[in-house]
């Protein structure tokens, strides 16, 4: 990624910036936010390539992706603990079993 862009309103957090891999066009992230006791929650909005949205099944693929190294990671990390690789990789592993937990339940057709 080139150019990176990161913008932060109220309630919305906007990742942009130019990408190889799609021809160096620009492609924004568009993403909810909302503020929990414990955590923050994030809903993909929508997902453009300039001003056009990336069809859903792709994003959708993208993020099953996502999910699936999320809880690849998070497992290696589980049988790693006794590894002594301390607190951060053990939050690492928490992060990747919430993600998964609340991708699951949530609609990826938000989008």
């Amino acid at each position: 990624m080139s150019d990176p862009l990161i913008v932060l309103r109220e309630d919305t957090l906007i990742l942009a910036g130019r990408v190889a891999k799609l021809g160096d066009r620009p492609i924004s992230l568009h993403m909810k936010l909302r503020i929990e006791p414990d955590e923050v929650a994030v809903a993909v909005e929508s997902v453009d390539i300039g001003s056009l949205p990336l069809p859903k099944q792709f994003v959708q693929d993208q993020l099953a992706e996502l999910r699936h190294r999320l809880d690849r990671a998070a497992a290696q990390v589980a049988s790693d603990r006794h590894g002594g690789r301390g607190r951060a990789t053990a939050d690492l592993a928490r992060l990747g079993q919430s993600f998964s937990r609340r991708s699951r339940r949530a609609d990826a057709a938000r989008i």
